[in-house]
């Protein structure tokens, strides 16, 4: 099934890497909110998630784990981990301010 005509496949090269650094993104920042779920601190979580996927990325550069070591994905983990931080604190400051909104949470 093709999807991007044969004169895009560069570009279709590089939606496929996008993709995957997403992947790591949001991995990432699941792991943080699960992490959180289970009543972790945030500093932990996010240290705990992006140290487990860029742990899972350095095993399959030393062939532990299959797949291919790519250095982006060690970036994607800490973007992931920094705006699951972000959006916790966040959240939680719009949950603390009930009447003002995110106007005042912003402030």
């Amino acid at each position: 099934m093709r999807y991007l005509p044969e004169t895009t496949a560069t570009m279709g090269s590089y939606l496929l890497a996008t993709n995957g650094n997403l992947t790591d993104v949001f991995l990432t920042a699941g792991v943080y909110f699960a992490n959180r779920m289970l009543g972790l601190p945030r500093k932990f979580s996010a240290i705990g998630a992006a140290g487990a996927v860029c742990a899972g990325e350095l095993a399959q550069k030393f062939g532990l784990l299959p797949g291919t070591y790519d250095p982006k994905d060690l970036a994607a983990a800490a973007v992931g981990a920094g705006l699951a931080l972000g959006a916790d604190k966040l959240i939680s400051k719009i949950r603390e301010n009930k009447e003002g909104g995110l106007v005042e949470a912003l402030d």
